[in-house]
């Protein structure tokens, strides 16, 4: 009787651990990169970190994508690269290329924020496109203007020298 018990027991645990795990699943996932609250050096994503989200509502409509993507994160496990108020001023497509220009708030950015940003924004577009090439256009606060240009294989978009715990 003891075993009978014990085995229905471990029945119904197992059926309760398997239903309070199920994964979210998507009609059309898509991959949002933002800056990892919890840095890890042992992948090449060791900074930045992917969100998936439902990406059904944007099939059609890059300006919609990319507006949601710039609204921030929903993970607390993340945080955007984005000062508040980034907006996309413009965005163009053109065979395999994107022409993005950001407004004047992405330009205080400076240094490895820049970087990071860059890369989260890149990320995100070749996660989405069949574009090789990006193009960032970044309007100054004194009017000058800055270009970035990254594709997909630019040696920026991934760290290839990623550390490991295991020898």
């Amino acid at each position: 009787m003891k075993r009978i018990t014990a085995f229905i027991l471990l029945l119904v645990i197992i059926f309760c651990f398997t239903a309070c795990t199920q994964k979210t699943t998507y009609e059309v996932p898509v991959l949002f990169y933002y800056y990892n609250v919890d840095i890890s050096y042992e992948s090449e994503d060791g900074v930045i970190a992917s969100e998936t989200r439902e990406g059904s509502a944007f099939a059609n409509d890059l300006n919609a994508f990319i507006n949601e993507y710039i609204k921030g994160p929903q993970s607390d496990h993340l945080r955007s690269p984005f000062p508040e108020g980034t907006e996309i001023v413009e965005l163009k497509e053109n065979q395999d290329q994107l022409f993005l220009r950001v407004n004047e708030k992405f330009s205080t950015l400076s240094g490895i924020d820049l970087s990071l940003a860059y890369i989260c924004l890149a990320r995100t577009l070749f996660a989405v496109t069949d574009a090789q090439s990006i193009y960032i256009y970044t309007d100054g606060s004194n009017g000058s203007e800055n270009l970035v240009s990254l594709t997909r294989s630019s040696y920026l978009l991934y760290d290839e020298y990623h550390t490991s715990s295991n020898p």
